[in-house]
């Protein structure tokens, strides 16, 4: 009985990942556009524009809007973008460098 709850764990654990990341549902054929929108005047003197970004949500793409955020020092903002793959195109989320 141990064996078998072991094995339904594993087999539970490993599909759990291989559903995220690199899984097949995240990518598409064709790149999405953004909508258009109009960007909201910056609230902050070191403000910076964080763009917006899509986020994979119930087996497609969403577009969540930009927003603006504090400067960090010593860094900077890189862009989301779509990056073509051998399964087609994956939406790789902006971040702070």
């Amino acid at each position: 009985m141990k064996k078998l709850f072991f094995a339904i764990a594993l087999v539970i654990f490993i599909t759990s990942f291989s559903s995220c990341g690199g899984g097949l549902g995240l990518y598409i054929s064709e790149t999405l556009s953004p909508p258009h929108y109009v960007r909201p005047v910056n609230p902050y003197n070191d403000g910076i524009w964080i763009a917006g970004e899509w986020i994979w949500v119930g087996g497609k793409y969403e577009w969540r809007e930009g927003h603006w955020a504090h400067r960090r020092m010593g860094h900077v903002w890189i862009d989301g973008h779509w990056e073509r793959q051998e399964r087609g195109h994956i939406w790789i989320k902006g971040h702070w460098s």
